[in-house]
């Protein structure tokens, strides 16, 4: 069976959608229905049959096998040196972690949405969704 959710970033804020750990898959026709629907969204949807999740929009797509996955985090890295960065994370079991969505620059009202997120974020995942604030880049 195949749960999704649509997330709209907040207004003012770019996300992008990034694939760290390429894995085949195919993108469930009922996802690219919805995405087709509003090409701006962004579609997080799992499998829970082929035991697969990601993400979708139109600038980019990911996904994950589940059963790979330790923890998801929705983090925050503020300006300093650059212009900073808030998204989700993906952590794998065997220790790598990297960005699946990201937006930049750095905008309190992205890090605010990704914070009232989380909970829909993580039912969908199957995961709770840690907060981690990594300070200044």
């Amino acid at each position: 069976m195949i749960h999704w959710i649509r997330l709209q970033g907040p207004p003012g804020s770019q996300f992008r959608v990034q694939d760290p750990f390429p894995i085949p898959h195919d993108l469930p026709m009922l996802v690219a229905l919805e995405a087709a629907a509003d090409p701006g969204s962004i579609i997080l949807w799992s499998d829970s049959e082929a035991g697969v999740a990601g993400l979708y929009h139109s600038l980019g797509r990911t996904a994950w096998t589940r059963s790979n996955v330790a923890s998801l985090h929705a983090v925050v890295l503020r300006p300093g040196a650059g212009s900073g960065a808030a998204g989700l994370e993906i952590a794998l079991l065997d220790g790598r972690e990297a960005p699946v969505l990201v937006t930049r620059p750095f905008r309190e009202e992205a890090a605010e949405w990704l914070e009232a997120q989380r909970e829909r974020i993580g039912e969908i995942a199957g995961l709770e969704v840690q907060w981690r604030d990594y300070g200044s880049d």
